[in-house]
């Protein structure tokens, strides 16, 4: 069984050359300390891709893969971006892009947002419309106005969303008593940007523009939400909405030019070839969700690998592929309990896949060992990722002269109390099946909404 995630180690690299040769041997280091065969993958950002073979070669039954949710990212900052021609550098090719339809409403609308945020009198005027809405009728995730930040996953696209929630009180900032006297008394450049900011807050055409980036990014967005750190979030589900995504760039999609969709689409797959790994083909074959749809010659010879490089003394590649066919077959006549009223119950959707796997899977010895490991393993670094903020709020200004070494001891003591505390909702949490990533037309739901 899992054990879930716990903080091992934060290393001062200073003065290092973080080689591909440094990093293997850190993460060799850790994968040896706990008894042969117990980790099954290391995931890591795309900049220590280099030494994947490295970590490969000393343990083979390792699996190597780089964390989607940075890709994602990329993804969504290329769509979001200007440029003539966007790079994938781990794919070594060059991209046609040339497109500004987003970007420039993207910068009007951070123009807005900051003449609110950078003007006191504004801002607080702004803070006490919004608490006139009342509680039953405010925006999901609040009415505070989101900056841009460069390094937050998917900033530009999460501002816009809450730019769009709270317009109706954006709209009523710029025609506020107070704040139109406010804004008469100050300089010219102040009552320029005052103006401007009123115009795109009122533009028909960047608020169309704004919900028709919202309805192409969104499924990119809670799909990379997923990534970062979800309860229940597995690589085979990962795959699965990843898959989701896919169909929805291949179809034409509401208010967007079809030049424009494709291209996006091509970025899409171009990111999502850049993480693919067999494992996660593997993971996805193995979730109960999915695992009775039909697989193409492609993902079966996938699985098949995977399976191979799992294999070992005690579950030979025989072993795993005889339980495999038997399994499918039992799959394809509904036996051994693989049928509606059992493995595929409202009460078996409530399992989570590792244990579905446990509990489904048990005639199948060698399968159900593979498979439960399959289903445990972590779909992204995002653990990382927090564990670095953690370490920036202990180690702030006011605690600069805090050494490495006891950071290091405060960010596991906080960590791992958190994670101890989480761990029994860890092992029960699951992600619903079925879950539409697609999020409903803005247009309608808007309509929904006025007609109750």
């Amino acid at each position: 069984m899992p054990v879930g995630s716990y903080f091992l180690e934060a290393l001062d690299t200073s003065g290092q050359t973080k080689d591909a040769q440094y990093i293997a041997n850190f993460m060799l280091k850790h994968i040896n300390s706990f008894e042969p065969g117990m980790v099954t993958g290391v995931c890591m950002d795309g900049a220590c891709i280099a030494s994947f073979p490295l970590i490969n070669a000393m343990a083979p039954h390792v699996f190597t893969y780089i964390c989607p949710a940075h890709s994602i990212d990329n993804f969504l900052k290329n769509v979001c971006s200007d440029k003539a021609v966007i790079r994938v550098k781990s794919l070594d090719r060059d991209f046609d892009w040339d497109e500004d339809e987003f970007s420039d409403c993207i910068d009007q609308v951070w123009d807005a947002i900051k003449f609110v945020l950078y003007h006191q009198k504004a801002l607080a005027r702004y803070r006490a419309l919004a608490d006139e809405v009342p509680r039953d009728k405010r925006p999901v995730g609040g009415t505070e106005l989101l900056r841009y930040v460069d390094t937050r996953f998917a900033s530009k696209v999460l501002m816009l969303i809450r730019y769009r929630n709270v317009l109706p009180i954006l709209d009523k900032l710029f025609v506020d008593n107070d704040f139109t006297k406010w804004a008469s008394k100050q300089s010219r450049d102040v009552k320029d940007k005052a103006a401007t900011a009123k115009r795109t807050v009122r533009d028909e055409s960047i608020i169309d523009t704004v919900k028709t980036c919202i309805r192409v990014l969104e499924p990119a967005v809670v799909l990379l939400r997923m990534l970062d750190g979800k309860d229940g979030a597995t690589l085979g589900k990962i795959y699965g909405y990843t898959l989701q995504v896919d169909a929805f760039y291949k179809a034409p999609i509401k208010g967007l030019h079809d030049r424009l969709r494709k291209k996006i689409h091509t970025l899409f797959m171009a990111r999502w070839e850049y993480f693919h790994v067999p494992v996660m083909t593997a993971a996805y074959r193995f979730e109960p969700e999915y695992c009775r749809r039909d697989f193409t010659p492609a993902e079966t010879k996938e699985v098949r690998a995977v399976l191979r490089q799992m294999s070992n003394s005690e579950h030979p590649y025989t072993a795993l592929l005889s339980d495999l066919a038997d399994y499918e077959e039992a799959l394809a006549c509904q036996s051994y309990d693989l049928s509606e009223e059992y493995a595929f119950s409202e009460n078996a959707r409530k399992m989570t896949s590792y244990k579905w796997a446990k509990v489904y899977l048990a005639p199948w010895k060698h399968l159900c060992w593979a498979a439960m490991r399959l289903l445990s393993m972590h779909c992204s670094a995002s653990g990382c990722e927090h564990a670095w903020s953690v370490e920036g709020w202990i180690h702030s200004k006011k605690r600069n002269r805090l050494g490495q070494k006891t950071v290091e001891r405060l960010v596991r003591s906080h960590t791992n109390l958190l994670l101890e505390s989480q761990l029994d909702e860890w092992q029960s949490a699951m992600l619903p099946w079925e879950l539409e990533m697609i999020p409903a037309d803005i247009d309608e739901a808007e309509a929904d909404s006025e007609s109750e």
